[in-house]
């Protein structure tokens, strides 16, 4: 049986915890909550199918959007809305040094980020 790779945080480069429903999750992150005071969201990977946490003030729920790719020819994550997309900008140009702006995907899936300030809407 094919078992993915785990998924990597992008900020650490480490494998993410995971678990195998949402009730284990829904535990998990109110553990760390009384631990360490750290309110955390619990999430369904399309990745992997299992359950991961993110840190409340980090998660930007999105989805890979079928049409919409980038300028290396991989598909586009499509924002459910575009505060959760400009949240995201800002983590990257804060993380990374790049500079991102938001625009209404053309078939209407959500939120892009591009690095052209002429997409900007």
């Amino acid at each position: 049986m094919y078992q993915h790779p785990p998924c990597i945080s992008p900020k650490t480069n480490k494998p993410l915890a995971t678990y195998m429903s949402q009730m284990e999750a829904e535990n998990a992150a109110e553990y760390v909550l009384t631990r360490y005071e750290k309110p955390m969201v619990t999430y369904h990977c399309t990745k992997c199918g299992n359950w991961h946490l993110a840190p409340q003030n980090r998660y930007t729920p999105c989805t890979t959007c079928p049409y919409c790719v980038d300028s290396y020819g991989t598909n586009k994550q499509a924002y459910k809305t575009r505060e959760f997309a400009m949240t995201r900008a800002k983590i990257l140009e804060k993380e990374r040094g790049i500079r991102l702006y938001v625009y209404e995907c053309d078939y209407g899936l959500g939120w892009h980020l591009t690095k052209n300030p002429a997409r900007y809407s």
